[in-house]
């Protein structure tokens, strides 16, 4: 590999410096309020904490997939999204989710969360996690795929 496409690779992976993203380009030459990646990845982790299901299934692609956690079955559509939101967010009266600085590459990000929630009976729980996803040409989630361990929170909701 030689260093010019070496030194393309790695600007195009450095988080917030990334170089302009074909989804990017598409919304500059469109003129169009399209979601980069990185607001996508806001926006997700904003309606998680407001726990508003339309916005977070709003964040998805209507065809996406997801496994979150990653070792469970896929989950498709925004229906099945929407009834994953509501059957986890309505155990509980608070979800603090605080992620970290997103690393996106192209049309690919992975953020790192830290969670602190509490569960209507009043149990609290503390998650971490990394969330890894892939974006469509829109800039709405295509794949997510959630790395983290549930359990603390289906204790704390008694579950």
């Amino acid at each position: 590999m030689t260093f010019s496409l070496y030194r393309a690779l790695s600007l195009s992976c450095l988080g917030k410096r990334t170089i302009k993203t074909g989804i990017e380009n598409k919304q500059q030459l469109k003129g169009s309020a399209m979601p980069t990646p990185a607001k996508t990845i806001e926006n997700y982790f904003d309606a998680i904490r407001r726990k508003d299901a339309d916005a977070w299934v709003a964040c998805f692609a209507d065809d996406a997939v997801a496994f979150d956690p990653a070792h469970t079955p896929a989950r498709r559509g925004q229906d099945a999204h929407r009834a994953f939101f509501e059957g986890v967010a309505g155990q509980f009266s608070e979800l603090n989710f605080q992620p970290g600085e997103p690393f996106v590459c192209g049309n690919r990000a992975a953020v790192n969360f830290t969670a602190q929630c509490r569960a209507r009976n009043g149990r609290q729980a503390e998650v971490q996690g990394i969330d890894v996803f892939h974006f469509d040409d829109n800039g709405n989630i295509a794949q997510l795929e959630g790395y983290w361990d549930p359990a603390p929170l289906f204790i704390a909701a008694g579950a």
